[in-house]
């Protein structure tokens, strides 16, 4: 992701694009989450909905940084 106060106001968007990242990773969840989606097909309908996104690489590469910052709950 890039993170530039001069584009959408500095919120995460995919390099070369106003495409905020935040908004690519709730499609995919909604899509594998509520509609039962398998992983692969969730990326491949995201992408589709999002022709921006660089790729299924770029969509999994900001999945996996999401995943791994996720706010930790606490015991």
């Amino acid at each position: 992701p890039i993170f530039d106060p001069e584009v959408v106001h500095g919120v995460p968007v995919f390099k070369g694009t106003r495409m905020p990242v935040e908004d690519a990773i709730e499609n995919y969840y909604a899509y594998r989450d509520l509609q039962g989606m398998s992983d692969e097909e969730a990326v491949n309908a995201t992408l589709k909905s999002f022709p921006t996104i660089p790729g299924a690489e770029g969509l999994r590469a900001v999945l996996t940084y999401d995943a791994a910052h996720e706010p930790q709950l606490q015991p």
